[in-house]
């Protein structure tokens, strides 16, 4: 569910907007003022969508970075807003994807008969270029692979992987480095479902610096039940199977190997501690691998090194959390005896400095408010490059600090900013929006010296501008320094109006509602808004962006405190102008759609409609990693597993509940919405239940979009208009 808080929009309107910009009408003045949005330029034609840098890559050993454009590879360089044409790919070659070798450009793979798998793995007919001889080569004939990567010291060696098995070619000679992986029992050298989902695995092995060895995981998958996915057809409904293991079910086995390519021999690495999870491991120099360790409930972390050469272990870092350890652990080696990591051991998330050999050294970030991710390392100038709230939960700044802790502001505009650095953190592609501003997109050095500006949505401006702001405000909690929201006020709103509220909920663990960025849900919230509702959006206790204090309260209980917030925010709305507080719709996606469900089910009085969307409705059907890092198992935690469940208040809600679920939901099952709609019949509840056929979860099916907004759109126009 990590990942799942972002709507993933369609490649082809992505690869479409890059087009509109290289046509060089990237500034057409096709905005109004005051345009009236609709449903269709959101959700069908996507008019609105910002211009984003395109899919890049920093090229090896060039000042330059690079892109696909029209079956072409562009360079463009950090310090010139120029491109130059890398290579023109012939047009019997339709090439979806490319990798560099980590030490040159001299050969190329390109990925073309590209199959999405899941989140981030695909398979791939993959063609190498070799820019010596200007010629092509299909690598591995037509057979589609997973993941190829060049050894860092050699183009003649390619490491991928292969239904379940991991393979070498070798010059012209293609090696088995497995050969026991087989679908649904054993996995080599590429993450299970859960491990790519919940820890955003995208790899599954990793090669030494020298190129003399290979390090990976490997899944036996053999104990965990298996799910099956259906795929409707005018003929026989087809089905995926593969485990998944859901709260308090049997976890994959995971092993670490380490493969020598000389040698042609695999070694398993003898742990000499109890683990359950393997979330991290990469290679410190060419004999030594960084190991992170996780017991099954996430409360006890530890980093081992491990020598292929003497095989010995040493713990390097550990740290344990009556609640749950975060991840990742952001572990980088700054040089031969130091490397940081990020925990909260104060009740913040900063960055820790580490002897290898001596352990706790300081703690290097403070008042930075919250640490949310780490960049990398700038060698050259010794800088540690990372992203913190500054104290300012809604927003996103960048920030540097040494070893000495001396900390050096990058980019304190006030919004949010995200960097694509390159490897050593000296240049990187800069993106900053705030809630009611357009993404610009800029190329940046270490300093946070803007190179040139790439795309800024000017085009967007004057639409943004007829937009009725969206207002940040807080509302005092009795249990909490206030609750962070956002509102949208209808456009021209009279003085003493009053207007029918949607609510706006996520809530998650992982996620935080209330931003100063832009997110494309705010035309779906202008519409809206141009309707005569009033939109809020609120933050409640259990999400990210303030301290372990705040978001770790909802341990052993989903549901209970975010709940009870969502219920104390409405109890409080009349002291926000504009809102009709007699009528109150609520909507949410994923875990937002659990908490609309499950605040109609607790607080029936407070809610006139509510719009669940793919929701979980009780944690015993979702996955282990997820559930048990918040929820520990079921038989651990019988209780809170109960009080959790939509299910054991359904028969309460009087509302009526739209319920949304795609069929080929492979993350939150449609399980959950079965039950729910099953339970909801039973006390013959207003349940409109709407399947969407072999939709996944974001519910990207062809005209899947407009169809369930437009449905989303009635129902509130027939219970809150009325």
């Amino acid at each position: 569910m990590n990942r799942l808080v972002k709507h993933i929009y369609p490649k082809a309107i992505l690869f479409g907007i890059c087009v509109f910009f290289y046509a060089g009408i990237e500034n057409s003045a096709y905005a109004q003022s005051n345009h009236s949005l609709t449903l269709s330029e959101i959700w069908e034609t996507y008019e609105y969508y910002p211009v984003y840098a395109p899919k890049i890559k920093h090229v090896p050993q060039k000042n330059a970075f690079s892109f696909l454009y029209q079956n072409k590879i562009v360079y463009k360089n950090y310090t010139q807003n120029e491109h130059t044409l890398f290579l023109e790919i012939p047009d019997s070659i339709y090439a979806q994807s490319y990798i560099y070798p980590p030490h040159s450009t001299s050969r190329l793979l390109i990925g073309t008969q590209l199959t999405p798998i899941r989140r981030d793995s695909y398979s791939a007919v993959f063609i190498e270029y070799d820019t010596t001889t200007q010629t092509f080569s299909k690598l591995f004939d037509t057979i589609p692979v997973q993941n190829p990567q060049y050894s860092p010291t050699s183009h003649e060696n390619i490491c991928f992987f292969y239904e379940n098995n991991l393979y070498l070619k070798r010059s012209d000679k293609i090696f088995p480095i497995t050969t026991n992986g087989k679908e649904n029992r054993i996995i080599n050298g590429h993450p299970d479902w859960m491990y790519e989902e919940e820890f955003e695995l995208t790899s599954g092995y990793a090669w030494n610096p020298s190129g003399s060895s290979i390090a990976y995981l490997s899944f036996d998958e053999r104990s965990v039940p298996q799910t099956s996915i259906p795929y409707y057809t005018h003929e026989h409904t087809e089905y995926t199977s593969f485990p998944y293991p859901k709260a308090g079910d049997s976890i994959p086995e995971v092993s670490l190997y380490v493969y020598s390519i000389n040698h042609k021999q695999n070694k398993k690495i003898l742990i000499p501690t109890n683990y359950d999870y393997i979330p991290e491991f990469s290679w410190i120099d060419s004999t030594t691998l960084a190991i992170t360790l996780l017991d099954r409930l996430q409360q006890n972390i530890e980093i081992i090194t491990y020598n292929i050469t003497t095989q010995t272990t040493h713990t390097i870092y550990s740290y344990s959390h009556a609640a749950y350890c975060d991840m990742p652990t952001h572990f980088t080696p700054l040089n031969e005896s130091e490397f940081i990591v990020t925990d909260d051991r104060n009740g913040y998330t900063n960055i820790q400095l580490y002897s290898y050999t001596k352990g706790y050294i300081t703690q290097l970030t403070k008042n930075c408010g919250i640490i949310t991710d780490v960049y990398g390392y700038n060698r050259k100038t010794k800088q540690i490059v990372f992203a913190a709230t500054n104290n300012i939960p809604t927003d996103r700044y960048v920030f540097s600090v040494n070893t000495a802790g001396t900390i050096t502001e990058i980019c304190t505009k006030k919004g949010t900013h995200d960097i694509y650095f390159n490897s050593n953190c000296s240049f990187g592609i800069h993106t900053f929006s705030t809630a009611n501003t357009p993404p610009q997109v800029s190329v940046i050095n270490s300093h946070g010296t803007i190179q040139y500006s790439w795309f800024d949505n000017s085009h967007l401006t004057e639409l943004f501008e007829s937009f009725s702001k969206k207002e940040f405000f807080s509302i005092t909690h009795p249990y909490e320094d206030s609750l962070l929201a956002w509102k949208i006020v209808p456009p021209h709103a009279k003085k003493r109006a009053k207007y029918p509220v949607i609510l706006s909920v996520y809530g998650g663990p992982t996620s935080q509602k209330v931003l100063n960025k832009f997110n494309y849900d705010m035309y779906w919230h202008q519409f809206l808004a141009q309707q005569g509702y009033m939109v809020i959006a609120i933050d409640c206790r259990g999400v990210i962006g303030r301290n372990s204090d705040f978001r770790k309260q909802t341990y052993m209980q989903l549901g209970t405190y975010e709940t009870e917030d969502i219920a104390h925010i409405i109890k409080n709305l009349h002291s926000v102008p504009h809102t009709d507080t007699s009528k109150i719709g609520i909507e949410g996606w994923s875990y937002g759609g659990y908490l609309s469900a499950l605040t109609s089910a607790k607080y029936p009085e407070l809610i006139d409609a509510a719009v669940c969307i793919a929701p979980v409705t009780d944690w015993s059907l979702y996955d282990a990693i997820y559930t048990e890092r918040y929820m520990q198992t079921p038989k651990l935690n019988p209780n809170g597993y109960t009080n959790s469940s939509v299910l054991s208040y359904a028969n309460q809600i009087i509302n009526p509940i739209l319920l949304i679920h795609g069929t080929g939901d492979d993350n939150v099952h449609t399980t959950h919405s079965y039950v729910l709609n099953r339970e909801l019949i039973n006390n013959k509840k207003d349940i409109r239940f709407v399947p969407m056929t072999n939709d996944e979860h974001s519910l990207f099916g062809k005209n899947s979009r407009i169809f369930i907004y437009s449905k989303i759109f009635d129902f509130y126009t027939e219970i809150l208009h009325e």
